[in-house]
């Protein structure tokens, strides 16, 4: 791209990413190989829709209940139904009976985090059928899942960070626009 666009990179003074290991490694980074061929030094900009995931990210591990129930027990679901073909097609057979929408399970990413609240959603939206399966599999893993699931604690737990990386989500869709102005996030 630099070479076909006859780009001077001597004359950029300023490197934006997410801060990921490819963009930020010392040793094989984008940033310190651009430095090595061409500029020592150069200012940093950190994508601002990353840096709010990843406070929330950090936030949110502080919560005791969240990071140590609430999370792994998202995660344990979305397991459950990926790598089982007769447990996915019992969860979408289960919607059709219903007369449902039927919604795939989401993938839950540990490094995609804001993933996450799309996983909440499809939880929270189909938390009756979810339940309903958990007492037809009848085994250790699914019989844990479904105490912690009837909890009061993980319900409220999956309301409020549903709600709340539904705003988050927003917000960081529009810091990513060419035009961001700021004044719209009042309205998230």
């Amino acid at each position: 791209f630099v070479e076909e666009n006859n780009l001077d990179m001597n004359k950029c003074i300023c490197i934006t990413s997410d801060g990921c290991s490819t963009m930020e490694g010392c040793v094989t980074g984008v940033k310190t190989r651009w430095q090595e061929k061409y500029r020592k030094t150069a200012f940093r900009i950190w994508c601002i829709a990353h840096r709010l995931a990843l406070t929330v990210k950090t936030a949110s591990n502080k919560v005791f209940y969240y990071y140590w129930v609430a999370i792994p027990t998202l995660e344990k679901l979305a397991h459950l139904f990926k790598y089982s073909a007769p447990k996915l097609h019992a969860y979408k057979r289960k919607q059709k009976e219903k007369g449902l929408k039927v919604l795939s399970t989401s993938m839950f990413s540990a490094t995609r985090w804001l993933t996450r609240g799309k996983h909440a959603t499809m939880v929270s939206e189909k938390y009756l059928i979810i339940l309903e399966l958990l007492t037809e599999f009848n085994e250790h893993t699914a019989t844990k899942l479904y105490k912690v699931m009837c909890s009061v604690y993980f319900i409220a737990s999956l309301l409020l960070f549903e709600d709340l990386m539904e705003k988050i989500d927003k917000l960081c869709c529009s810091m990513q626009n060419k035009n961001v102005n700021f004044t719209v996030f009042e309205d998230i």
